[in-house]
């Protein structure tokens, strides 16, 4: 009996719970912003810009599943995030990215364990760079090609002064 039990456990498949992604928010404070996903467990995760136009955030976590809506919060009152998506990356990761409406310095990435439930925070910092984006703005402007203006001199004999 022992050995039939035995086999029974053996033979039953282990699953590990998947990876759950919720609760996406976005706090504004004095034009940089603050996002926070919750992971329903601790997990490995890759989070980097892409610079190349346009801006990206990625952030990379093993195959995972989506809570509720992939978009950004109903309440979001920030510039520097466009739009957010979700999807498979290859067999192992799920990828999310941020698209991105100005360039950005990404700071303070780090996970955090949750006070009020299990689970986990997923936080960075997204610093806009508004001085910048107006200089290269300025200079974009300044570096349209003109048609030359061409000036006839009617002359009236003599020499010029």
């Amino acid at each position: 009996m022992r050995l039939v039990l035995l086999l029974f456990f053996l033979l039953i498949p282990v699953t590990s719970s998947a990876l759950e992604i919720s609760n996406l928010q976005a706090q504004v404070s004095s034009g940089d912003e603050h996002v926070s996903l919750f992971l329903s467990q601790k997990a490995a995760y890759k989070v980097f810009l892409v610079e190349n136009l346009p801006p990206r955030v990625v952030v990379d976590v093993p195959v995972a599943h989506w809570n509720g809506k992939v978009a950004m919060p109903d309440n979001y009152a920030g510039s520097l995030i466009e739009k957010v998506r979700f999807g498979p990356h290859d067999a192992s990761t799920s990828r999310i990215v941020f698209d991105l409406n100005a360039v950005v310095t990404l700071q303070n990435v780090q996970l955090i364990r949750s006070k009020k439930s299990t689970g986990y925070w997923l936080e960075f910092d997204l610093v806009g760079h508004v001085q910048t984006q107006k200089k290269a703005s300025a200079l974009t402007k300044s570096k349209t090609v003109q048609k030359p203006m061409i000036v006839i001199d009617a002359g009236h004999g003599g020499q010029d002064p």
